[in-house]
């Protein structure tokens, strides 16, 4: 405690502003309108940066109080079965209890000592990024709430001017929530990679790696936005009046996601190669693998669901296959990488194709 209270004293500074920065990640998170999976992400996501960033020693000190504590009451108790008439059998009864040996409570107290202090050296040495992480933070938070509420009011707003059903618009806005939902989840892994330290590349950058991640996503979650709000009503008033119009409604909105999509994994790419590390290359890749898939799992499910016997077996077959194609033997090199994602967006838009046209056929 005594060792504790001098190194606070010294590094009073950098406790101070970090106290007062992560005053945010205290407040209070407003769930109106968030579904319990939802609010469970962003208080998770709350939670692991308070515990990550958080240099309030009062929180160390009444953990070791605690220990220090239980420790005085067994002397207490000891003292009293000296006392006792029933020495042996009181002695061997508080023998018998469980309780860890006395090198374990040794070590652990030492561990919540260091680990405090290993936190603070760490955040000096590394205040920019912890800096922006808590920004980052904020500023993904703040936009959510948007997304729940402005961004859902002007869609409903658009799509009653002109006399779009109310069950229509609630279903576009249900996918963008599945869509959007999958982005958030993102955030939380990155910010953890970048609190353990940068991630080395071959030329120098003003941001780390994973604010580069993290802008590369932020763009295309402006893109999934702006689909939504500006183009999946057009794509619905172009075939709500045609035959199978629904399926050709859904397979145009997949195909035009994907095109974000794979825009999305273009710009991660200068960023994967970027890294002279294959582990870290694997990491971003690992990262990001779902959303890269995000459109094929949708479509493959979205034809189970329906049970649509219009869609021939080979087609199906085909866009299981593609899914399990991956990119981990292309880390090495760029241009086998850049190859191969070219193939696949190719082999998608083939299938899609084939797809649409097996509908059309169906007439």
């Amino acid at each position: 405690m005594d060792n504790l209270d001098g190194f606070e004293q010294q590094k009073q500074n950098i406790i101070n502003e970090f106290n007062n920065i992560t005053l945010k990640l205290s407040s209070q998170l407003n769930n109106n309108g968030l579904s319990v999976e939802e609010n469970n992400l962003l208080q998770k996501r709350q939670r692991f940066l308070q515990g990550k960033l958080s240099l309030d020693m009062s929180v160390v000190k009444r953990r070791l109080l605690a220990i220090k504590e239980q420790a005085e009451d067994m002397e207490d108790r000891i003292e009293l079965i000296n006392g006792s008439e029933n020495f042996f059998k009181d002695l061997a009864r508080l023998e018998k209890e469980d309780r860890p040996s006395f090198a374990l409570v040794a070590e652990d107290t030492a561990n919540i000592l260091m680990n405090a202090l290993q936190r603070i050296n760490y955040i000096e040495t590394n205040r920019r990024f912890a800096t922006v992480a808590v920004d980052i933070w904020e500023q993904w938070t703040e936009d959510y709430k948007i997304f729940k509420t402005k961004d859902k009011e002007e869609l409903k707003n658009s799509a009653e001017q002109d006399g779009i059903d109310e069950s229509i618009w609630q279903s576009w806005y249900a996918d963008w929530q599945k869509l959007r939902f999958t982005i958030e989840e993102k955030i939380q892994p990155a910010l953890a990679r970048g609190l353990k330290g940068d991630i080395p590349t071959e030329k120098e950058n003003e941001i780390t790696v994973i604010e580069q991640l993290i802008r590369c996503l932020e763009m295309y979650k402006d893109d999934i936005d702006k689909f939504y709000l500006e183009e999946r009503k057009g794509i619905y008033q172009k075939y709500a009046f045609a035959p199978s119009g629904d399926l050709q409604d859904k397979f145009e909105t997949e195909s035009e996601l994907y095109k974000r999509t794979a825009k999305f994994q273009s710009d991660l790419q200068e960023i994967i190669f970027s890294c002279t590390k294959t582990a870290d290359r694997m990491f971003i890749l690992k990262w990001a693998e779902n959303l890269l898939d995000i459109q094929i799992d949708e479509i493959i499910a979205f034809v189970a669901d329906r049970d649509l016997q219009q869609i021939s077996r080979e087609v199906l077959q085909s866009f299981s296959a593609l899914k399990q194609k991956n990119y981990d033997a292309y880390l090495n090199d760029a241009k086998a990488y850049s190859q191969e994602k070219a193939n696949r967006e190719k082999q998608y838009n083939s299938l899609m194709f084939k797809m649409r046209n097996e509908l059309n056929k169906q007439k």
